[in-house]
């Protein structure tokens, strides 16, 4: 389950709502003035203007709970007239799940981009990590120049193995060596798909 539809959830458990099965326009209000963004996501939807959209975005967050609730019954009103969703008795999770997909501002969609690809994310930051750490090795250990450190870190995780270290001075760092690939190449298999 999306954090979107969990957050939709708990609320239709706190309105006593099964939500799957629909939400009076009663119901909806009353969630729109618990969690706001759902009243954003369908002024959004009826402004199609996003200076206008904004302004009343505002207003909503400014009034006091009695005048958001006026203005929560009003946008629903706006809304059963212009948008099909809400010309029916009742209103299903799915239906709002979709406005609020629809209609999030980038800030929320790029939130939501980055929690599903949080694993692509972490093996990419650990891939360059990882790269880095290879590269400071060989720059150190080797006395190679920056861009043949990179090549002897990259071609040791892709098992190329076309370059290799220049000194073998201790086992400490053949040891090294052998450590960076066992960890590394698993994660560049990862990084690869």
């Amino acid at each position: 389950l999306s954090r979107s539809e969990q957050r939709l959830i708990k609320a239709s458990l706190a309105l006593h709502v099964d939500g799957y099965h629909g939400f009076t326009m009663e119901q909806i209000r009353d969630l729109m003035l618990m969690h706001p963004q759902y009243a954003n996501a369908l002024i959004r939807k009826l402004h199609p203007d996003s200076r206008e959209a904004q302004e009343h975005i505002t207003k909503f967050k400014t009034l006091s709970d009695g005048e958001r609730k006026l203005m929560a019954n009003d946008l629903l009103q706006q809304a059963t007239e212009k948008i099909e969703f809400f010309k029916h008795d009742s209103l299903k999770m799915d239906a709002l799940l979709e406005i609020d997909e629809q209609h999030a501002g980038l800030f929320r969609k790029m939130r939501r981009f980055v929690r599903a690809h949080t694993t692509f994310f972490r093996i990419s930051t650990m891939f360059v990590l990882w790269i880095a750490v290879g590269t400071i090795f060989s720059v150190l250990a080797d006395d190679n120049p920056f861009i043949t450190g990179l090549y002897f870190s990259i071609a040791t995780l892709s098992t190329a193995g076309i370059i290799a270290t220049k000194t073998i001075s201790s086992d400490g760092h053949v040891a090294f060596v052998g450590l960076y690939a066992l960890i590394g190449v698993p994660l560049y298999g990862a990084m690869l798909g």
